[in-house]
């Protein structure tokens, strides 16, 4: 069975090329599949659809998956449909989540966040959130996350080169957390 799985669709994955999109309907449903359930590395880059992604994400054979990293993905207008699939019922074992420049702002993250005060989180102990659009509200998103103790094995998480998170946000978080945030 396959354990690792790196896929980059190319800087140019947002663009409508029939090619591109038949290739990456073929990625995700093969995530459905059940020789992929030992998979435990899945690492994507440049998606050209999150809602795609999210659907063979969702099929719930993935249970063997601890790390999972998103790089370049666009989640400003889709953070929603991924929080929905990011959870312990779905990815019980992921320890470590990368969203690396993936846009995600304020909202996605709140989003991400809220979903997992509804259902049970994954069992994080890394979160990786370098690079994207996040501002003094994610800053505040994520020191509510880690006070309420939601997911008490998150260890880890970093915040660096969101450079909308202002000097006194980054500020309380290295105060409040400085085991746990880089900033």
């Amino acid at each position: 069975s396959l354990r690792k799985m790196e896929v980059q669709f190319g800087e140019f994955a947002h663009s409508d090329t029939p090619n591109l999109a038949t290739k990456f309907t073929t990625f995700c449903v093969s995530l459905a599949s059940d020789s992929l359930s030992k998979l435990r590395t899945l690492s994507v880059e440049n998606v050209p659809g999150v809602l795609s992604l999210c659907a063979g994400l969702e099929n719930g054979k993935l249970s063997s998956l601890s790390d999972l990293t998103l790089i370049s993905v666009r989640l400003e207008t889709e953070a929603e449909p991924l929080s929905a699939v990011l959870h312990r019922e779905n990815l019980p074992r992921l320890s470590t989540l990368r969203l690396i420049c993936c846009s995600l702002t304020d909202e996605g993250f709140k989003a991400l966040t809220d979903a997992w005060k509804s259902r049970p989180p994954p069992p994080l102990q890394s979160l990786d959130l370098t690079g994207n659009n996040l501002s003094d509200g994610g800053a505040k998103t994520l020191a509510d996350l880690l006070g309420s103790r939601r997911i008490p094995s998150l260890s880890k998480v970093n915040i660096r080169n969101n450079r909308e998170i202002q000097g006194l946000a980054k500020e309380m978080l290295k105060t409040t957390y400085p085991e746990s945030v880089l900033c």
